[in-house]
């Protein structure tokens, strides 16, 4: 008696800094439309994000600069 049947492990392994648990639910989420893509043979179709990770990225970099420009106040305000 043989069987048809396999199993496959799909391990992933990311550090805290690089998947916060808002970017795995968009893998698992993607991983999963191609999953179910490839089943049915045919192409995945993904919605667009609300948001790329560079303009992320330039909010961030324009909130810790308006943070730094910030420390001469208050640096003069308690001395």
């Amino acid at each position: 008696m043989s069987s048809q049947h396999q199993v496959h492990y799909l391990l992933v392994n990311a550090h805290h800094t690089v998947a916060d648990g808002w970017s795995l639910g968009v893998f698992l989420n993607e991983l999963i439309s191609f999953y179910k893509a490839n089943v049915k043979g045919e192409n995945v179709q993904l919605i667009d994000l609300p948001i790329q990770y560079a303009d992320f990225a330039i909010g961030k970099n324009s909130k810790a600069a308006q943070h730094e420009a910030s420390f001469p106040y208050h640096i003069g305000k308690n001395n």
